[in-house]
């Protein structure tokens, strides 16, 4: 699981065929070492009353605009507008430091909530500069 910022959250959720499966998971990999640092194999939760409850958008929502996450540090902004241009944006934009260097995330621009929605959905998982992104569509613009 990553963040908002591209970053991984420390966990992942895995899904499996039975519950005995799922149980012989934890069993076996509960408390291993696994780079450096001990797991913690349990079954999950479920959602809490804070991550089911709907996140509003912001005023300034236009349903235009899209979150690409976990850039490569290398991705460019003419990287990012190439790698989109099948869904007609109509400017890309990779976020980046004080010091010119690459926050991870950028935001694609697109004409309406309809290119957006297409960009999210074909995007989705799409290998650019050798990572996995993430795409959502922007709730804060």
């Amino acid at each position: 699981m990553f963040g908002r910022n591209g970053r991984s959250r420390g966990y992942a959720l895995v899904t499996f065929s039975s519950e005995e499966a799922a149980q012989n998971s934890i069993v076996s990999f509960n408390e291993v070492d696994f780079q450096g640092r001990k797991l913690e194999v349990r079954m999950d939760r479920g959602p809490t009353a804070k991550t089911q409850a709907p996140r509003e958008p912001d005023a300034n929502f236009t349903g235009t605009s899209v979150f690409v996450a976990n850039l490569s540090w290398a991705t460019t902004t003419e990287e990012l507008n190439t790698e989109f241009a099948a869904y007609n944006p109509v400017n890309a934009e990779v976020a980046t430091r004080n010091d010119g260097k690459s926050r991870g995330w950028g935001t694609v621009q697109f004409g309406s909530p309809e290119e957006a929605e297409a960009a999210v959905t074909g995007m989705q998982g799409v290998d650019i500069g050798g990572r996995n992104v993430e795409t959502r569509v922007d709730r804060k613009a």
